[in-house]
């Protein structure tokens, strides 16, 4: 059906398939490329429900009890993977939208709600005033709140789900679970519930023995939560999912590190213009991905390079290892 679909819209209307999963398919109508964003939405519009009509009818290709309908114009559209995007979702009005979010981390509970704050924060700033100078300052202002201790336990707290009585691996809700049996058994949690806890600083180096819950640690001001840890894991990680597409993983990794530092203040001032296309597709992200994969091989060459020739032991006609092994190192990014 995905591939019928692609073929008669391509064929009909120069589409062009971006992505097709189980009964969807989503295409863009190139002769719309240029416009303004408002009449981009209404031609889009026009344009889908005559290709319903025509893929439907007589000269199409389904036929009873099949049919092929419009659903919604998404206007823009992030697109980060197989069932993961994220846009400003029109249906049969166009001037009234809905944001809609697919396969990220705000949809989820097993996440700190500091987490879902800053990504409904972000993207509110990327879809709805279509401004990531302002989105990344978003991030910024979660990122500053979590290293000056201003952020609410409640914010901090992730659950899991007690599904099994064994499992595989060591799981820190698991082990909290058998600590809070230990200081009072009518306390403990049972099959199938979810256990609150938040990560603390105990001198563990292993995560999974260093949960704790959240009003054991009220009681007890003294224990540190791991600041680190969330802001590697709750944010850094899946924030860098839904930033990286827009300005790609070196520059990302460049702006986290001055965020981090206090030092992000119009980093990227000189080099965004503040709006967003209307839509990143997959090749868009891989061909940034590709730069950044190269601009990695050519930093790894110069180092080896320079680290070749402060070396009294190999001559100076000795030549190292270069693209060959380099594509296979970086080939995953």
């Amino acid at each position: 059906m995905i591939d019928d679909t692609s073929a008669f819209m391509a064929e009909n209307y120069g589409c062009e398939t971006v992505y097709g999963d189980t009964d969807s398919v989503f295409v863009q109508f190139p002769s719309i490329v240029g416009e303004s964003d408002d009449d981009a939405r209404y031609r889009t519009y026009d344009l889908a429900i005559k290709a319903e009509k025509h893929v439907n009818g007589p000269s199409g290709i389904f036929k009873a009890p099949v049919f092929l309908e419009y659903e919604k114009t998404f206007q823009p559209f992030l697109l980060l993977g197989k069932k993961r995007y994220c846009e400003r979702k029109y249906e049969f009005d166009m001037d009234d939208f809905n944001l809609s979010y697919s396969g990220i981390e705000l949809k989820r509970r097993d996440n700190a709600q500091i987490l879902g704050k800053a990504q409904r924060e972000y993207l509110n700033a990327l879809l709805i005033d279509q401004d990531y100078v302002a989105a990344l300052k978003t991030i910024e202002v979660n990122v500053k709140a979590l290293l000056e201790n201003r952020v609410p336990i409640e914010q901090l707290v992730i659950s899991k789900k007690l599904a099994k009585q064994t499992y595989a691996s060591p799981q820190i809700h698991v082990n909290l679970n058998e600590r809070i049996r230990q200081r009072s058994p009518a306390l403990a949690y049972a099959l199938g519930d979810r256990i609150p806890y938040v990560v603390t600083m105990d001198g563990r180096k292993d995560v999974c023995q260093r949960g704790e819950d959240p009003e054991f640690v009220r009681a007890h001001p003294e224990i540190k939560l791991d600041i680190d840890y969330y802001l590697t894991k709750q944010l850094k990680t899946p924030m860098g999912r839904l930033v990286t597409p827009i300005v790609g993983e070196l520059a990302f990794e460049a702006w986290w590190s001055r965020t981090v530092g206090g030092a992000a203040d119009a980093f990227f001032a000189s080099s965004l213009t503040g709006t967003i296309p209307r839509m990143l597709t997959s090749s868009q992200m891989d061909a940034r991905r590709e730069h950044d994969i190269k601009t990695k091989q050519r930093k790894l060459m110069a180092q080896q390079e320079r680290k070749r020739k402060r070396d009294p032991k190999n001559p100076q006609n000795v030549q190292l290892p270069r693209q060959s092994t380099l594509l296979s190192f970086f080939s995953n990014p």
